[in-house]
């Protein structure tokens, strides 16, 4: 079985989302959705959803991922596609941008997601897929790079939750595709409510436990001996 969790804090996203990820959905594929507030829309998705869980504004989507992932981890299932609705006030057109090159190789239609999937099922050691045009190896972000380096206090944080002891890569935007084997070597012994209600209410645009999250469960992965999937929707 396969979740798709989709964290929602810009509601209006759910249209868009809704005609990508609806028609993916059967007995064997689920979504569960995390917003930050009760609203006609969120009661809309509840008709297609296993699960809405109303959150506060708490690790941008990673808290909500932490969260749900805690709720779904022991239902059995492969694989966990994590999307959320990427807007980036700062910058709306570089949020949009992003938004699509981060979804259009996971979910953007039945082939494409499909082909995901196919691909994970045939190699075990493919622990997580994403857009190429996002990821971050070692000379895009190298080891003394700022945005690591600005991360480090939260990162030395995570290091009291996660099975990682290293720099690697990741990808950037966190939508990827995940498998929960790998998830379970991660959060190993981890109180995963613990590490939920570290991370702050709010936003925070520069470093912060989230964009600390963000580049440790990529780094994990080859740690764990586990590869990418790195997709590039023009090949």
């Amino acid at each position: 079985m396969i979740a798709i969790v989709l964290h929602l804090h810009y509601q209006d996203l759910w249209g868009e989302f809704k005609d990508k990820i609806v028609p993916l959905l059967s007995d064997k594929v689920h979504l569960y959705v995390t917003v930050n507030e009760f609203t006609p829309i969120s009661i809309e998705i509840s008709n297609y959803a296993k699960d809405v869980y109303i959150l506060e504004n708490r690790g941008a989507d990673f808290g909500p991922f932490v969260y749900t992932y805690n709720k779904i981890r022991n239902l059995g299932y492969k694989y966990i596609f994590k999307v959320h609705g990427k807007k980036s006030l700062h910058n709306t057109k570089i949020g949009n941008t992003w938004r699509k090159r981060l979804t259009e190789v996971l979910i953007e239609n039945e082939d494409v997601f499909n082909s995901v999937v196919s691909a994970m099922d045939k190699d075990s050691r493919i622990f997580m897929a994403g857009a190429y045009s996002c990821f971050y190896d070692r000379a895009k972000e190298p080891i003394d790079g700022k945005g690591r380096t600005d991360c480090l206090p939260y990162i030395d944080k995570l290091n009291e939750y996660l099975n990682i002891e290293t720099h690697g890569c990741f990808i950037a935007g966190s939508m990827f595709a995940v498998t929960t084997e790998y998830l379970e070597i991660l959060f190993k012994d981890t109180d995963l409510d613990k590490l939920y209600n570290n991370f702050r209410i709010g936003y925070f645009r520069e470093s912060s436990l989230e964009h600390a999250m963000e580049r440790m469960i990529g780094y994990g992965v080859e740690y764990h001996k586990g590869k990418f999937l790195i997709i590039n929707p023009s090949e």
